[in-house]
């Protein structure tokens, strides 16, 4: 069921570069959230991968000594969100099917302030991103929380910024590895005093690094888990290689560097502070994760300005299925 879902998605994905649509948005918005809440539903329905996030999720549901210990504050709002729900419906699949609701519609209100409905191909290509399915099989709270921030990110972009800076609390509190985007705030604002700040706060992201890694503080203590550093080592040539692309891109072709070519950018030199400020190849690896999530979406609408829109389009959804065919083709098991 999984494949034959990923396959329509394959095929609506193509049909929408090749022919964008130009009205009926909601209808279209509708199909896409059936499809999610599908295809999240053959991931996370029946038996759970021992040792996953989901299994994690489903004892702590239903253990009946629930306890609130530092590490389950740090992301309150999760935890208390969805065991509210758990308590509710006293179902593990209805509990999920919820969060995937909310999940969807965070994209959704997100991608419309963007306006950027003749991208309506993005939403599609992305259930086929590995961070997406990754996130479903195995880092719920973290695909939960990139879907805050870039909805967060979408209502700074339109000028509500209290609401823009509400909704980027509230996605560090489901996950609060968001924190280290806190540059992006001052970045959204686009006022010239914020991007001095902006600057300040890019420079303490290393500090930060060195503290949650070397704090004894329960509170702020992460797990170190050190193997050897293979992606993260390919998601370091990967940003290193889109600043170099887009700079080269956009000198060769003459185009000024607009809001979502900055922003990859800026998420780009994130990750690389974080390659080379964090040891735990775990850390890098998640955060790496978490960038590659937003940039997606990002890196569409940069490539809407191209000529030949429909080729380049095609070249940049194909590229983003080769992690899913390769490296986490089981994924598609």
């Amino acid at each position: 069921m999984k494949l034959i879902l990923c396959l329509l998605i394959y095929l609506i994905t193509i049909k929408l570069i090749v022919k964008p649509v130009k009205k009926k948005y909601s209808y279209h918005f509708f199909l896409w959230v059936v499809i999610l809440l599908s295809l999240c539903y053959t991931i996370q329905s029946g038996e759970l991968d021992p040792g996953s996030d989901l299994e994690k999720y489903k004892n702590l549901f239903e253990s009946e000594t629930f306890f609130w210990t530092p590490n389950l504050l740090r992301e309150i709002l999760f935890w208390g969100f969805t065991r509210s729900l758990y308590s509710i419906f006293q179902d593990i699949d209805l509990t999920f099917i919820t969060v995937n609701l909310f999940y969807s519609v965070l994209i959704l209100k997100g991608f419309n302030n963007y306006k950027k409905t003749n991208n309506l191909y993005l939403l599609f290509g992305f259930l086929l991103f590995y961070p997406f399915l990754t996130g479903m099989h195995v880092i719920y709270r973290q695909l939960i929380s990139t879907a805050i921030l870039f909805y967060s990110m979408s209502c700074l972009y339109n000028n509500k910024n209290k609401l823009g800076i509400f909704a980027f609390f509230v996605s560090c509190l489901f996950h609060n590895v968001s924190f280290i985007f806190f540059p992006l705030i001052f970045f959204a604002t686009r006022k010239i005093y914020n991007r001095v700040l902006m600057f300040l706060a890019l420079i303490s992201v290393p500090f930060l690094f060195s503290l949650s890694e070397l704090s004894s503080n329960e509170f702020l203590f992460r797990q170190q888990i050190y193997y050897l550093p293979t992606l993260s080592i390919a998601y370091l040539i990967v940003f290193i290689l889109l600043i170099f692309f887009i700079f080269i891109i956009n000198i060769y072709n003459n185009i000024k560097p607009d809001y979502f070519n900055k922003l990859v950018m800026l998420l780009s030199i994130i990750f690389i502070f974080s390659f080379f400020s964090l040891k735990s190849n775990l850390s890098i690896e998640r955060i790496g994760l978490y960038c590659m999530g937003l940039i997606y979406f990002y890196l569409g609408f940069y490539i809407d300005r191209f000529k030949n829109k429909i080729y380049v389009k095609l070249i940049f959804f194909h590229i983003s299925l080769i992690p899913i065919l390769t490296f986490y083709s089981s994924l598609l098991s």
